[in-house]
């Protein structure tokens, strides 16, 4: 039987907020938010909140170079682009809201569900998508930096997996596991 997971060889997955989106971080946002709507802000929660995503509020843009990067990914004809986000399922209509706006448009939009990091869920993509050969991460938080670190032992051989942070929209690949990379950073090492 044909079947078009077998054809992804590039799995691309984009961390949502300070990676892709500049979104309004928790105290500056609550901030402006309070003086758009004339009143306080009424929750202790940000991230959680569909306010967090209020377009109507927020004018929510993409990093250029991320963005860049993103529509680099969605050009390969074997590649697979994601969105994965620790935003919580229910918040899925704001987060898309956002991409919307911003002609912004991936493979998956791969919310928070359940007890899996960022990590685990890569290697269920690994599981659905036998044929990978590449896999690029992009993030900005450490907490899941670190879950992609954790998994890179779990990863077959055969996979290369680049890990990219991301600080204010510039990009720098911390880690991969292709032989060239490690070549490469071997020989800078030398010269340091």
């Amino acid at each position: 039987k044909y079947n078009l997971n077998n054809m992804i060889k590039r799995l691309s997955a984009f961390d949502f907020d300070g990676t892709l989106m500049n979104s309004p971080e928790k105290e500056t946002g609550k901030v402006e938010w309070q003086e758009k709507m004339g009143k306080p802000y009424p929750f202790e929660g940000w991230w959680g909140r569909p306010e967090s995503l209020d377009l109507s509020v927020f004018d929510i843009k993409p990093f250029p170079v991320v963005l860049h990067q993103l529509e680099r990914e969605k050009s390969y004809t074997d590649g697979y682009v994601i969105v994965l986000t620790s935003r919580q399922e229910k918040l899925r209509p704001y987060v898309q809201a956002v991409l919307d706006k911003n002609n912004i448009q991936v493979d998956k939009l791969d919310m928070k569900h359940g007890w899996m990091n960022k990590g685990q869920k890569i290697l269920k993509y690994i599981q659905e998508f036998p044929e990978l050969t590449e896999i690029n991460v992009y993030d900005d938080m450490d907490e899941h930096i670190n879950a992609y670190q954790e998994i890179k032992n779990q990863i077959p051989e055969h996979i290369t997996l680049n890990i990219y942070y991301s600080d204010q929209g510039k990009l720098t690949l911390i880690e991969s596991n292709s032989k060239l990379f490690n070549i490469i950073t071997e020989e800078i090492q030398k010269i340091i």
